[in-house]
């Protein structure tokens, strides 16, 4: 999808419609209604706008949702624009005009809004058991013009000519929703709009095109001032995210005072001069004023790295080096010129404007462009002559004319000249250089004075003038340097003639040489074949020079014949092959540079696969680098598009023109030795007539022009051999590229040979459902196209292959087209079939059915987002048309279903959806085939790296082997993997074309050339003591799984048919490599779960009982998450097997005294943990009586603040310690400071984490600390102490049942073992690949740092930038807290595996409201603590609805959530503390709350006030605006009588609080008769408050004892009588009986 731009990666696409330009992400996204507020809502005229339906309830069960426009639901008036019919599960949607739609909420879809859409509308919805709802909403149109309005800030501002201006809008104090800015005097009359922005930073250029943009920050740019008045008033309108809406005005004026940069020189249209040393500006030719564009390109074309500076129209940011900037009108602004800038440029505006030019750098020098000069009259002097020299090119300009005048001399047929000495016309400025200083001069006119010069010979003096609105005009003077002799003209004459005569001479000596060499070898040679000992050159003289064209073009040829169309199903045979242009199917990958440092490795995203090299850290760039990814991940695929791009010679292309790209597998490369004979065996047709031996030669001297991309590299010796080739062939100056499935193999290569270091985890959820829309909707049109349209196709590509070699570029362009017109057919395709019968429409919408799937979170991240798999799932979804993905199908049961699927095909049966166990309804012979299959890869995969097979390792394993073997084959469960080169002649190759196909990153390779059939050696072995195998290696025949997951399946049914026993499976964790147990464990056991005969809950209970002796020891955090992948993995099989409630015995073990933790909270564990709880308390089986459910996720808060909710979820500890609380409480009454805030009890270390001056704190916080590094045994095998080990007993589990234990249980040491790094641990990141690679490094390699030391403070600060930047999620580190320390911070506490972990949006997900519902059937529930943004507004919503459900709440956290809004404010603080008796602990973050909310939940609290008087702690965090909070809190003080910890921020600590707010509060806070049971208060985030209440003396006392004697009077009285002791506005004492509502 890619745009180059250095921040984000969107397709930014220009819609012109009349005067309006959209500049949007996608081209189908509609706008949300903005400057919503009550119900009323706003509409931008032309745009596709959606509005939300008011009525609609997230998550209740409609019949259907009808909308209209008019007053009322009984306006007679009022005309109905679209329903929605939601019976029998069917949507079907019946508009009354094309331009409505409705969108998977039920909001209204008004596409190309017009003015007369202005008005009311009406949302009813149909609910399935109540009665129909419906809700108005008032929309307004926004046209070209902003309606007049109220000026909340004014200020001025000074335009610069020539240089871009940026405008701040003073209104957008908070992230705005929606950004206008206009032009004109407003106030009382509508404004010209210039430009807007919306949410999802889309923008729209409604006058002036590009002139102007705005910024994420709502600021302005002023590209151009081509339609800028001298004086100018603009307008910043903003509508903020609770329908605010702001106006601010600016004054602007131009001013010339300040120096702009000088222009270049202009020599032609396309030909410009730059004056060395000075800041000049090179104008866009691309570029006229008023012309849109969504973003803007500079690049040098000779240069290699191409592309210098980068501005997108969207973010308003320029991305360049420091020597660049971009000027007005998007010219090149080049700071300091020098020889270097000389070249061609390229100017882009868009995709379709390119326009370079030629630029020239005078220095010393000026270079001659060979453009047409005025010959003078020459002038003959004698020597040491002082004359003058006229400029005839002065003739044709005005002495009045501004212009730059050189002078410059040099020989006759001199490419460039030396320059004397320059002249400002028409103010006469001269200046001369050092060479005309002596004699040599320019007069006032123009004129060259020369005073008595040395002159040895002739020469020709030039003028260059330069006018400021034209072209160069250049003349030319020759003097002629007169001798005593005679006639300088006689004297050349005579030279010329000897000249001549001398020459001719010489050409008839050499002709007379070369026959009789001729002769001599012919002579030689007849001898030699009489004798019969035909002797051969020398090597190194029989060797032809390299043709670099003929070579670009045979590999160029090669690349877009066989790589430019990639399958998009994982079968590429028979009947089910099909394939697309890899410009349609392509979509991003997302990638990760890993960066070692200081013994760990930090990683960070890359913004554009072009990072792989370079992405603008100097240090941290490489020409070598590494790319390591899963099975099935897109590494190939990436490849070839690297490839595939340069060979169209394309801009977004990582490699110019000048570069030679090639692709080669690792095996070829290691094979063959050399990369000539690599690049001729597999790049080059057989009729190429280029040698192995020439290409060898040539890029022996020049390696800089060559670029080598080696796939598929599986072990340390496929990559020590690889680098041995490149030394040995002395390429490693050139760029290159590896790839490898296998983690902890790339780490050790790129410490080993200084590579860079790079991760691909596969799709985003965002561009999984991109690649599955062009998958289904290629495959779909090819199934409807016509027989006739193929055929046509398929010539047109042959024939456009066959003239290939006589016209490459004519091949580049047709295939682009070709590749064009087919993405038209299919977008054709697609527009036929949503206009034809209803049918065809809800048969597209099933097969979408899998995109429902992926959202509902049911496959984890790190399957779902695999090219490979989704490939797959799309081939389903076509065979069973949708039917296949039901909401509730697990991930066991959906393979299996493919499996049955794939057997129903070999039978040539209809595909047919049954539901139920997949796994029953496979025949015994089925089962069977794939358990052989199970056993071959359980052995043999055990002990090697390989993802294929040897044949014989099926025939040899079994009798059934072959059987199994011939059926998977056809099935196609496996393929045959054939190591053999497939290039063919030019003319066969282009033949065969359209059959043959590279497979998609199903199996690591390449097209061209498959797999090395080398045997093992020890991976430990440096690449010197390599053996290398040559090419005449005899082949034999393998095979591969086609997906990873589906070899998974095979060995989990084979581990169910052989191995019911769970202790034997413990023998194959131990092969496979006991870090990467979880994701390995997991998959298999999911499978083998399924079936019956395995004994499943015997390895819950080995889990739970390991997750449970664990749990009572103290140990760091990286073995809290790993024993937390141990509970996710008993939740998948709870989930899998669709226990409902018959595993709840052993889970009782994984949370003890009934309590669920987890951190690292993401929707896929959503999914699990809601399907636990719905069958927490079955009737007829055991119950878990959970108590307490507590989940984190991490997200961009405070560091200081969130580390305290970290150290507490690793801590294992039942509650947290309020450490402020138990300190104030000891403290004595006569001390002075009893009030301590979080700023001063904590303080940020030289490592980065927050130590609280309590000692239990600290010690826990060093326990996080040191036990980092510890290594030991694996995490899922606990051993007892060697002393109690018995050897007759080693295969006998050691754990103990602590349900029988009781107090005699063993006392097992803490477990640890190898703390996860990075990246390294992720599931996504591919760790799964590592089984049983043991690889043991030297001590350089093992604390090699890409970062060599600590004081390099610039790189360690880039890198702290960019891993912030590139990671929403991150946390804010405190700005004294040095890049070190956030290093190490980030290590010891694992964010960045914590991040990787709850990959994803949680609370939108379909998940989250399933919690949400599902923990109100907990009726012991005693503990809700969900911290982070978790639940949505409209979940926590219906949780508090259902709060008399949970009649033993005592405790309800619900902060860090930043969806946390007015309702959802409004509801916790209504139902929860009404009807939960039991809840004294209240614990809310305020981020999204409002004026309205504060008011609202105020005036609630005058109408029952008991509800807040059982509450004894409370926390109110994160209130703004920061006035309206403390007012808020000083008039609901009286209601908190029995809080006994308070805790109160605000959202920004900068907001400022007037005097009168805090005075009132600071006077309630300090009687000792409002919260009288007080005993700890603190406050953030307001300093001046803070300061205020020092004095404040807790615990406070002596008020029950006050009113012991009132007897009788309520709690309620005793509140109303003690509201107000004080008089705010006086600070008289007005007594204790002022009424509650003052």
């Amino acid at each position: 999808m890619p745009t180059k731009w250095t921040n984000v990666r969107f397709v930014l696409i220009s819609v012109v419609v009349e005067s309006i330009t959209i500049r949007r992400k996608t081209a189908w996204n509609s706008e949300d209604a903005f400057g919503l507020r009550g119900s009323e809502a706003y509409l931008q005229r032309r745009l596709r706008h959606r509005v939300s339906c008011l009525a609609f309830l997230q998550g209740e069960q409609l019949n259907g949702v009808i909308w209209y426009k008019g007053s009322g639901i009984n306006d007679p008036s009022k005309v109905r624009l679209i329903s929605r019919d939601l019976r029998d599960g069917i949507i079907i949607d019946t508009p009354a005009d094309d331009r409505y739609s409705m969108s998977s909420d039920h909001g209204l879809v008004i596409e190309g809004v017009k003015d007369r859409d202005e008005g009311s509308y009406l949302c009813q919805v149909l609910p399935l058991l109540t009665y129909y709802r419906v809700e108005e909403i008032l929309l307004r149109v926004i046209g070209d013009t902003f309606p007049a309005g109220t000026i909340e800030a004014s200020s001025s501002a000074s335009f610069q000519r020539g240089r871009r201006q940026t405008l701040p809008c003073e209104c957008a104090s908070q992230t705005p929703d929606v950004v206008y800015w206009s032009t004109g005097e407003g106030v009382t009359t509508d404004t010209q709009i210039i430009v807007a922005r919306f949410s999802d930073g889309a923008t729209l250029q409604i006058q002036h095109g590009a002139d102007y943009s705005i910024g994420s920050d709502a600021s302005l740019t002023v590209n151009s001032l081509h339609d800028v008045q001298d004086t100018q008033k603009l307008w910043c309108h903003v509508f903020q995210s609770d329908g605010t809406l702001r106006n601010c005005d600016i004054d602007a004026q131009i001013s010339d005072d300040v120096e702009s940069a000088s222009d270049a020189l202009k020599a032609s249209e396309r030909s410009f001069y730059l004056q060395s040393n000075t800041q000049q500006m090179l104008p866009c030719l691309s570029w006229t004023p008023g012309d849109t564009a969504c973003e803007v390109e500079w690049s040098k074309l000779d240069n290699p790295d191409r592309q210098i500076l980068s501005y997108n129209l969207s973010t308003a940011v320029v991305d360049s080096s420091p020597e660049f900037d971009l000027a007005s009108d998007f010219g090149l602004m080049i700071q300091s010129v020098d020889d270097d800038h000389a070249g061609a440029y390229r100017c882009a505006v868009g995709d379709e404007i390119q326009i370079d030019v030629k630029v020239r750098v005078i220095g010393d020098r000026i270079p001659l462009d060979g453009g047409i000069a005025t010959e003078g009259d020459s002038v003959t002097i004698k020597p040491e002559t002082g004359f003058s020299l006229q400029c005839p090119a002065l003739s044709d300009i005005s002495l009045t004319t501004k212009a730059t005048l050189f002078w410059s001399f040099g020989a006759n047929d001199a490419e460039s000249t030396t320059v004397i000495g320059t002249l400002n016309l028409p103010d006469g400025t001269i200046k001369m250089s050092d060479l005309g200083k002596d004699c040599l001069g320019i007069s006032m006119g123009g004129a060259l004075l020369l005073n008595n010069c040395s002159q040895n010979d002739d020469v020709r003096y030039w003028c260059h003038v330069f006018p400021v609105n034209g072209d160069l005009i250049r003349s030319h003077v020759d003097v002629l340097l007169k001798d005593s002799n005679g006639d300088p003209e006689t004297i050349n004459v005579v030279a010329i003639a000897v000249s001549v005569f001398s020459i001719v001479v010489v050409l008839f000596g050499i002709v007379l040489f070369l026959i009789w060499k001729r002769r001599l070898r012919s002579s030689h040679s007849r001898e030699d074949k009489e004798r019969g000992d035909y002797k051969r050159l020398h090597k190194q003289e029989s060797v032809p020079k390299l043709d670099l064209k003929t070579l670009a073009k045979k590999i160029k040829w090669f690349v877009i014949s066989k790589m430019g169309r990639i399958p998009i199903t994982p079968w590429v045979d028979g009947d089910d092959a099909r394939s697309a242009p890899i410009d349609i199917v392509y979509k991003a990958l997302e990638m990760f540079v890993n960066v070692s440092h200081g013994g760990n490795t930090v990683k960070y995203r890359l913004d554009s696969e072009s990072g792989i090299f370079d992405d603008g850290i100097p240090e941290l760039a490489s020409k070598h680098a590494i790319i390591q990814g899963r099975r099935g991940c897109g590494k190939t695929t990436f490849l070839y598009r690297l490839i595939y791009n340069w060979a169209m010679g394309r801009e977004l292309a990582l490699w110019g023109s000048d570069q030679i790209v090639v692709l080669v597998p690792a095996w070829l490369l290691i094979k063959a030795e050399t990369i000539g004979e690599a690049v001729v065996e597999c790049m080059l047709p057989k009729d190429a007539n280029i040698s192995a031996e020439s290409i060898n030669t040539h890029y022996a001297r020049d390696k800089s022009n060559l670029t080598i991309l080696v796939d598929d590299c599986n072990d340390q010796h496929d990559i020590d051999a690889v680098m041995k080739v490149m030394t040995d062939n002395e390429v490693l100056g050139c760029q290159l590229v590896l790839t490898t499935r296998y983690a902890e193999l790339a780490k050790i290569a790129s410490r080993k040979h200084n590579m860079r270091h790079v991760t691909n985890t596969g799709f985003t959820l965002r561009n999984a459902i991109e690649y599955i829309n062009v998958v289904l909707d290629a495959a779909q049109g090819r199934a409807e196209s016509t027989p006739e349209h193929k055929v046509v196709k398929s010539e047109a590509e042959t024939n456009s292959g066959s003239t290939l070699d006589t016209n490459i570029e004519q091949h580049l362009v047709d295939t682009e087209q070709a590749t064009l017109k087919e993405a038209k057919d299919n977008t054709a395709t697609d527009e036929n079939l949503e206009k034809t019968e209803e049918s065809k429409t809800t048969k597209r919408k099933k097969l979408r059915n899998l995109h429902r799937y992926l959202e509902e979170d049911i496959l984890q991240p790190d399957i779902s987002y695999l090219p490979a798999v989704l490939a797959a799932l799309c081939q389903m979804s076509i065979w069973s048309k949708g039917d296949a993905f039901k909401p509730d199908v697990s991930m066991a049961n959906l393979f299996f279903r493919l499996v049955k699927c794939m057997f129903d095909r070999m039978k040539g049966l209809e595909v047919d959806i049954t539901e139920g166990k997949q796994l029953g309804l496979l025949t015994e012979d089925q089962l069977n085939v794939l358990a052989e299959l199970g056993r071959v890869a359980y052995f043999v995969d055990s002990c090697s790296n390989h993802a294929d097979y040897s044949t014989e390792d099926f025939l040899s394993s079994s009798e059934k082997g072959k059987h199994a073997l011939e059926v998977a084959k056809e099935v196609g469960l496996l393929c045959p993997l054939q190591v053999e080169s497939q290039v063919k002649s030019t003319q066969h190759s282009t033949e065969t074309v359209s059959s043959e196909v590279p497979e998609v990153e199903i199996r690591t390779g390449i097209h061209c050339c498959k797999r090395k059939q080398l045997s093992r050696t020890d991976p430990d072995s440096n690449y010197q003591d390599t053996e290398l195998t040559r090419l005449t290696s005899p082949q034999v025949e393998r095979v591969y799984f086609v997906l990873e997951i589906l070899e998974q399946l095979c060995v989990g049914v084979f581990f169910a048919q052989t191995k019911g026993n769970v202790r034997k499976l413990f023998a194959y964790n131990k092969q496979i490599g006991k870090r990467e147990i979880p994701q390995r464990f997991s998959n298999v056991c999911q499978f083998a779960f399924q079936d019956n005969q395995f004994d499943g809950e015997a390895l819950v209970d080995y889990c739970a009982k390991v997750v449970y002796w664990t749990n009572i020891q103290v140990g760091p955090l990286h073995v809290v998450l790993q024993l937390q992948k141990l509970i996710e993995l008993c939740l998948q099989l709870n989930f899998e097997r669709q226990c409902e409630g018959a595993l709840n015995e052993k889970l009782k073990l994984i949370f003890p005294c009934g309590r669920v933790r987890l951190i690292g909270t993401s929707s896929n564990k959503l999914r699990l943990l809601s399907y636990l709880l719905e069958h927490a308390q079955p009737v007829d089986k055991s119950k878990l009586n959970i108590t307490s459910v507590e989940l984190l996720r991490i997200g961009r808060y405070d560091w200081s603040e969130l580390l305290q909710y970290i150290v507490y979820f690793s801590s294992g500890k039942r509650e947290p310690e309020d450490k402020e609380t138990k300190k104030t409480k000891m403290e004595k009454p006569t001390k002075k400071k009893a009030l301590k805030t979080k700023t001063e009890d904590t303080q940020v270390s030289s490592t980065g984490t927050k130590q609280a001056r309590a000692p239990a704190t600290q010690k826990g916080v060093k326990k996080l600390t040191t036990n980092t590094g510890k290594v030991s045994s694996s995490l899922n095998e606990p051993q007892p102490s060697a002393e109690k080990q018995q050897k007759n007993k080693a295969d006998q589990t050691t754990i103990p049942d602590p349900r029988t234990e009781g107090d005699n249980k063993p006392k097992l040491e803490v477990l640890q073992y190898s703390p996860s790094v990075g990246s390294e641990s992720s599931n996504k990141d591919g760790g799964n690949e590592n089984e049983s690679i043991d690889l043991s490094l030297d001590e350089d390699i093992a604390s090699y740092n890409v970062i060599k030391s600590n004081n390099d403070q610039v790189i360690l600060k880039q890198l702290c930038e960019v891993i912030h930047s590139k990671n929403q999620d991150m946390p804010r580190f405190p700005p004294g807290m040095s890049d070190i320390s956030v290093l190490q911070t980030m290590q010891t506490f694992c964010l960045q595996e914590l991040l990787d972990s709850q990959a994803g949006e949680c609370y939108s997900s379909g998940a989250a409201r399933d919690l949400a519902r599902c923990l109100t059937r907990l009726e012991m529930l005693e503990s809700l603590v969900l911290v982070g943004t978790i639940l949505s507004s409209d979940a926590i919503c219906e949780l508090a609805k259902s709060a008399h459900q949970l009649p033993n709440l005592k405790k309800l956290d619900l902060r860090l959530n930043k969806e946390f809004d007015d309702r959802a404010f409004v509801a916790v603080t209504n139902l929860p503390l009404r009807e939960c008796k039991k809840l004294s602990d209240l614990r809310l973050s305020l981020y999204g709350v409002t004026d309205g909310g504060f008011d609202q939940v105020q005036m609630e609290m005058k109408g029952d006030e008991h509800r807040w008087t059982r509450l004894k702690t409370l926390y109110l965090l994160h209130g703004s605006p920061i006035e309206k909070f403390v007012g808020f809190l000083s008039s609901c003080l009286r209601y908190f009588y029995s809080v006994e910890s308070f805790h109160i921020s605000a959202r920004e600590k900068e907001q400022r609080i007037s005097d009168n707010i805090q005075e009132e509060f600071e006077t309630k806070m300090k009687h000792l008769e409002i919260m009288p049971s007080l005993e700890s208060l603190d406050i953030g985030s307001m300093d001046t408050l803070k300061v205020r209440l020092a004095s404040l003396k807790l615990p406070k006392k002596g008020i029950l004892n006050k009113y012991a004697s009132l007897g009788k009077k309520s709690v309620s009285s005793i509140v109303e009588s003690v509201a107000f002791p004080f008089s705010v506005v006086s600070g008289v004492p007005v007594g204790y009986e002022v009424s509650a509502g003052n």
